[in-house]
């Protein structure tokens, strides 16, 4: 016991008469536990670290350091990665569920069973919100993400010049320059063809009948979404929700606006609100990110990168002290030239693109000194983003095999339902008869996972027999195994296949020496 007591809090080295495990008949400790990892546990008491083998699962091992009330941190560090690996990989797996499973908003069976109208709400949610639901929902999908192409494609092609109709000629847009009192024609530049081009042309009709159309979709589709939404709390906390609820109000803004737009030539402020609205409507592009419903990789990707936050933060400190640093070298390097590295703030735009290997060519070194800098700011460059780029790479992959391991079981899980290969708990078993003669009883306690710990199966055929009571009629028992006096009423159940013998049998719950 001297040995057990260098662990003195845990299972093991707690033991006295007092315990739970202890039998008073017999004076012996029996603990109902799986022996795997035993001969390890006392080692550990015997050496100081625990040593397990390198098969052994992580979850196996953390069960057993919870049982036996072992502490963590006496694991040895030849085997502390095995523990570790499993840990982390717990992590990602509910790190997953909760992104894909825990997060979906539905109403409770109460809600909809009750109520005609939630049952409507529900399907109409449903539909919206999860597009693999059903087939309508498919077809409402793909259409939402038509309508955001060709939304996208309108914006684009409203800045090309053969895509609208002249309204001013350029004659009298230098005419408005010069003799007109509103301030956006005072302020053209007539050397700038984009100006010159916003201020004499309008969109084509046909291509703002279809912006028109789109923005009518998205408002219905937006209003329908929230209103059937069975949290309407929770439906802006998510990020695409309220982008959508912005893109929204931002086009009919923009369109009430251009429809009257003569009256808000003279007002520069709202010429440019004006002008900000309209280029936040680029972002109708991040609409494309619902696709993350669909196909779980583009999900995974910015679950990775949110797992990487850490990575990429260090990735940006260093990135900036290490274009500061080169930026004030290549400016003491030229100090002597003219016309390059004027300022400090200014070389660190040349170590940022010369860094990111860029290269623009603005700015370059010209001396012996200044191109020394210059090769070694490029190198450096290459070897911070690489590092923490290879961190983000290794969680995308860790992330993307999880969830297909995820899916994977839960197919066959579904599979399992529909088909069982075995008879459940608490039923009766399932008798396949193989063979005429039964197998041995000495081949039913062959089992390494059986939580009575000890027993050894034999072979050998026993040269004993039992003892009969009085009065009694008692079957043989392998050897090692002897009766209860009061038996238990548990039951374990214990197959036994082999090539002669396939059939389930019940074997009584028996007490083990």
């Amino acid at each position: 016991m001297s040995t057990l007591k260098k662990i003195p809090d845990s299972r093991l080295g707690s033991l006295s008469p007092a315990s739970p495990e202890y039998n008073a008949e017999t004076d012996e400790y029996f603990f109902d536990h799986s022996p795997v990892l035993f001969n390890e546990i006392l080692d550990l008491y015997r050496t100081g670290e625990l040593h397990v083998p390198s098969n052994c699962c992580g979850a196996v091992l953390q069960r057993e350091l919870e049982y036996w009330k072992i502490p963590k941190c006496l694991i040895s560090e030849c085997c502390i990665h095995s523990y570790h690996s499993y840990v982390q990989a717990q992590n990602t797996i509910q790190s997953i569920r909760e992104s894909f499973e825990d997060n979906i908003l539905d109403y409770s069976p109460t809600e909809y069973r009750n109520s005609k109208m939630k049952k409507m709400f529900r399907t109409i949610w449903i539909t919206l919100d999860q597009p693999k639901s059903s087939t309508c929902a498919k077809v409402i999908n793909a259409l939402y993400l038509a309508l955001v192409l060709l939304s996208v494609l309108v914006f684009l092609l409203s800045y090309q010049p053969y895509c609208r109709n002249e309204t001013m000629t350029h004659e009298k847009l230098v005419y408005m320059k010069n003799y007109s009192t509103i301030s956006l024609f005072q302020s053209v530049n007539l050397n700038n063809a984009k100006q010159v081009m916003f201020l004499t042309t309008e969109i084509h009709p046909l291509l703002d009948n279809i912006d028109l159309f789109c923005i009518v979709f998205f408002t219905l589709e937006l209003f329908a979404h929230f209103f059937t939404c069975p949290r309407k709390i929770k439906f802006f906390t998510y990020v695409l929700n309220v982008l959508d609820l912005y893109l929204v109000v931002a086009m009919w803004t923009t369109f009430a606006i251009e429809t009257q737009i003569e009256k808000y030539l003279n007002d520069s402020g709202m010429i440019n609100f004006y002008t900000v609205l309209k280029a936040s409507l680029v972002l109708r592009l991040l609409r494309f990110f619902r696709l993350m419903k669909q196909f779980s990789a583009l999900k995974i990707l910015f679950m990775s990168l949110k797992a990487s936050i850490k990575e990429l933060l260090l990735l940006f400190i260093t990135f900036l002290l290490a274009s500061v640093f080169f930026a004030s070298f290549v400016y003491f390097a030229e100090f002597n030239e003219q016309d390059v590295f004027p300022t400090i703030i200014e070389s660190v735009w040349w170590a940022i693109i010369t860094m990111t290997t860029v290269g623009y060519g603005d700015m370059y070194p010209t001396s012996f000194g200044g191109k020394l800098v210059g090769i070694a700011c490029a190198a450096s460059g290459i070897l911070i983003i690489a590092m923490p780029i290879a961190v983000v790479a290794a969680n995308f992959s860790e992330y993307y095999l999880k969830n297909s391991e995820r899916r994977l079981r839960g197919r066959l899980m579904k599979s399992k339902k529909k088909k069982r290969s075995c008879c459940s708990w608490g039923e009766s078993p399932q008798v396949n008869h193989y063979s005429s003669s039964p197998p041995s009883p000495r081949n039913l306690l062959k089992r390494q996972n059986s939580k009575l710990t000890g027993i050894i199966a034999s072979n050998s055929k026993s040269n004993g027999t039992s003892k009969k009571q009085k009065g009694k009629k008692t079957k043989n028992l392998p050897n090692g195994v002897q009766k209860r006096d009061a038996p238990s009423s548990a039951i374990s159940r214990k197959s036994v296949t082999n090539e002669n013998h396939g059939i389930w049998y019940d074997v009584p719950d028996l007490r083990v020496h």
